[in-house]
């Protein structure tokens, strides 16, 4: 009838996964490509924007030391979009449901009326587990899994480092992932986490970053030609690919440039708030006690990583590794030390990058 406004469309919440194009869902590509409005995140990766068709494009990603949108501003922009009618894929990164805000998209549209669906993707937190071929529980030994975002804006909500104290206690894997400010840095699909021993004695891993994500068939040809020149590489090291006999000149290259640590079994331990000052220092406290750590962060906070954790007495050649775009075909491994420790270039333009310190306490036995 005439005069009466067009129906509106759908908008469809869709994960995008970790970031290599290759881990999208079928039914994620299939809607990218059938898209008349594609809204995305910022770590959304150019090759899966180009699976779309015809539809418009906009970015609504937050990046570091870069102008914002806010979440009000895009949830105004879904709206528009769907009441123009045709289908509207919000795409975000990892699984649209994980700490990714989509309950107040989900929301505004639906009390707008607006037909809705969402189609899930790999998180980070699977991807690098896989990546290392780790699962995330086992029987007997890793029974629960935690997921946690360290992020707190009101005054009175409650800590999530508190909140993952009982956590660590138990057995239980612990990720934390989101978007963590660090002095206003967002470290998109973050993970963070720090090793502790416990017992009994060494027979594996129980945190998913104890080991180097990357490729082994390639690192132990280019690992010594390129780690003292601070160039990239990829590889996979740690005592749980020592047991399924892939030790290679990765192992050896990294211990040449470490120094000996204890080798007890570790398991995670969680490393939340590093956004204030104290917390800093109470898990640079928990690094320095259990000789290693790992951290998935906005890199321009390193030099207060830095300065806090050789206050509390860490030896300044305690070895250290940069790696950036985990889970991309081109992560960076630049190998250091704590005493010269310097956020990446790279890491300087808004990539969160992940951390190592003391690398063969993170190896394990």
């Amino acid at each position: 009838m005439a005069g009466l406004a067009p129906a509106p469309g759908r908008v469809v919440l869709v994960g995008a996964g970790p970031g290599d194009v290759e881990l999208l869902t079928l039914k994620a590509a299939r809607l990218i490509a059938e898209a008349d409005w594609l809204v995305h995140d910022a770590l959304v990766q150019p090759e899966m924007l180009a699976l779309a068709r015809h539809a418009r494009v906009i970015s609504v990603g937050k990046r570091a030391g870069n102008p914002s949108a806010r979440q009000s501003s895009i949830n105004r922009i879904l709206l528009d979009c769907a009441h123009q009618g045709g289908l509207t894929v919000r795409l975000k990164g990892g699984d649209p449901l994980i700490f990714a805000r989509a309950q107040e998209e989900l929301d505004v549209l639906h009390a707008a009326g607006i037909p809705v669906e969402v189609v899930p993707g790999i998180s980070s937190a699977q991807a690098a587990h896989a990546a290392l071929a780790l699962p995330m529980t086992e029987r007997g030994r890793r029974r629960a899994l935690v997921l946690a975002t360290p992020q707190v804006h009101a005054p009175d909500q409650r800590n999530t480092a508190m909140d993952m104290e009982a956590g660590a206690h138990s057995q239980a894997e612990e990720i934390l992932q989101a978007g963590t400010h660090f002095h206003h840095m967002d470290a998109e699909q973050s993970v963070a986490c720090v090793p502790r021993p416990v017992e009994p004695p060494p027979v594996g891993h129980q945190d998913g970053k104890k080991d180097f994500l990357g490729n082994n068939t390639e690192a132990g040809a280019h690992f010594h030609e390129h780690a003292r020149l601070q160039k990239h590489t990829r590889l996979r090291a740690g005592t749980h690919f020592q047991k399924q006999g892939h030790e290679s000149a990765v192992l050896a290259a990294l211990q040449q440039v470490a120094a000996p640590v204890p080798t007890t079994r570790r398991r995670v331990m969680s490393a939340a708030e590093i956004v204030a000052d104290p917390e800093l220092r109470r898990w640079a406290e928990a690094i320095v006690a259990a000789g290693s750590g790992t951290l998935y962060m906005a890199a321009t906070v390193a030099t207060q990583v830095r300065d806090t954790l050789l206050m509390l007495g860490m030896d300044p050649a305690t070895p250290t590794l940069w790696m950036l775009d985990v889970s991309l075909p081109g992560q960076e491994i630049i190998p250091g030390t704590l005493g010269t420790l310097t956020p990446p270039p790279a890491a300087l333009k808004g990539k969160p990058a992940l951390l190592l310190v003391g690398v063969p306490a993170c190896m394990g036995a």
